[in-house]
């Protein structure tokens, strides 16, 4: 975990391992976050399945192959590292970032009414366009390889959600001299809750993220 302040918001970021996980984003703000979290398209034996995860940004690094060995292999040379697990290499990496700032940041007078807390998630995740001569079977395999990575990843999205907003109620209950530290107090939780989602899941394997 790493976080810093400036004079005009404070902001923590994490990278939380998974086989499936969390990289910095531009400093936008995304909309309110929505009760659904990842959907998936209809697919058919010869499509691939479609992923997204609701208040997550997706970026998709592309892989080749047309078995199960070559895929692995090209998922290997490809997927993203994680600098805050001594750059340890995993299937998909979430990101997340939560700011806050109110009218007087850091002052002892302050009015912390007009707090604005955001979050962002990104989540950077593995693409196959499958050739001609791959298999239905094999395009099966990946469906439900990238279905319960998605599954996983939603789990560290929706765990941001959750903080960012009680994050704003710690701000609220706090005075202009404690807000900052009552805020980044919430974000401890969040780092430990990220942690044990992926001790738990054993970075999604138990959540069937293997493949083939």
């Amino acid at each position: 975990m790493k976080f810093s302040i400036t004079s005009r918001a404070a902001l923590i970021m994490l990278i939380a391992a998974s086989l499936a996980c969390q990289t910095i984003l531009p400093n936008e703000s995304l909309p309110p976050p929505s009760a659904s979290a990842t959907s998936t398209s209809e697919f058919s034996d010869a499509t691939v399945a479609t992923i997204s995860i609701e208040n997550a940004d997706m970026l998709f690094y592309d892989v080749s192959g047309s078995t199960a060995s070559e895929i692995v292999d090209s998922i290997h040379a490809s997927r993203p590292t994680d600098p805050y697990h001594s750059n340890q290499a995993f299937d998909a990496l979430t990101t997340w970032r939560i700011t806050w700032t109110w009218s007087g940041y850091g002052q002892a007078e302050c009015d912390l009414e007009t707090a604005v807390v955001d979050y962002e998630n990104e989540v950077e995740f593995p693409r196959w366009n499958p050739p001609a001569d791959a298999s239905p079977e094999l395009i099966q395999s990946w469906n439900r390889y990238i279905e319960n990575l998605a599954l996983h990843e939603k789990g560290h999205v929706d765990k941001t959600v959750k903080y960012y907003q009680e994050v704003e109620t710690a701000i609220q209950n706090a005075t202009c001299l404690t807000a900052d530290a009552a805020a980044q107090q919430v974000l401890e939780a969040l780092n430990a809750e990220n942690e044990s989602y992926d001790l738990e899941t054993d970075h999604g394997r138990t959540q069937g993220v293997q493949f083939p």
